[in-house]
């Protein structure tokens, strides 16, 4: 019999029922979302990059439900690492704008010297222009890596315990490693997702730059890994 008095978590415990964590569930959530970025959707446009921003802002509140806000009161250290990211956030705000706000001609060519040339044959004399060829791609961008930041920042401050950072450390991994063997076994086909490129790896991608980036930032996870169970052996 179960005392009146027992708690529903030790019932739990009892049945052998062991539910994931927050972080748990909110570093699984961030693995599938990246490998939900890699599937092919038979094209690389708005579309594509208008998901993966939705996925990352709906991840961050994810984050933000299951692992609660963070605490305002930081270690010298980490305030001042907020303050640098806080910095940085202002600095790239008010490079978009200078980048979206016409401008003289001759005003670009000192910001930006090697489009002067380009410049002087699209615009007549005084006449202004952006310094971003596309304004609007570059807000979008914009919106891009504020998404990209705030999902950063929810996992850092979020992903403390070893079960929720191994989740996503063997998941990133995991997510390289099985993007490394389809560009091998796939060579330039990409299994007929995309176009044909003769001698070029792309994974599931339809550059062979997006597969070197996703396997530039996941190779030192891979090579941590390694190393880590090479110690312990």
């Amino acid at each position: 019999m179960i005392r009146k008095g027992g708690s529903r978590g030790a019932l739990r415990r009892r049945r052998g029922i062991r539910w994931p964590s927050p972080g748990s569930i909110f570093a699984s959530a961030v693995v599938i979302l990246c490998a939900a970025a890699t599937v092919p959707l038979g094209s690389a446009g708005p579309t594509a990059w208008a998901l993966v921003v939705a996925g990352c802002f709906l991840c961050t509140a994810l984050g933000l439900l299951v692992v609660g806000l963070p605490n305002r009161a930081m270690p010298g250290e980490r305030r001042r690492g907020a303050g640098l990211a806080v910095w940085l956030a202002l600095g790239l705000l008010a490079w978009t704008y200078l980048q979206s706000v016409p401008w003289p001609a001759g005003v670009i060519s000192r910001v930006v010297p090697g489009a002067a040339e380009l410049y002087q044959k699209l615009l007549s004399p005084g006449e202004s222009a952006t310094i971003a060829l596309d304004a609007a791609w570059a807000r979008a961008v914009l919106g891009q890596w504020i998404a990209y930041g705030l999902l950063a920042w929810v996992c850092a401050l979020g992903l403390r315990s070893r079960t929720s950072s191994q989740i996503l450390v063997f998941g990133i991994a995991g997510l390289g490693a099985a993007q490394a063997f389809t560009a091998i076994l796939s060579g330039g086909s990409a299994f007929g997702w995309y176009p044909t490129v003769a001698g070029t790896a792309r994974g599931t991608f339809s550059s062979g730059n997006s597969l070197g980036g996703l396997l530039a930032m996941t190779m030192v996870l891979t090579a941590a890994l390694i190393l880590f169970v090479a110690v312990r052996l």
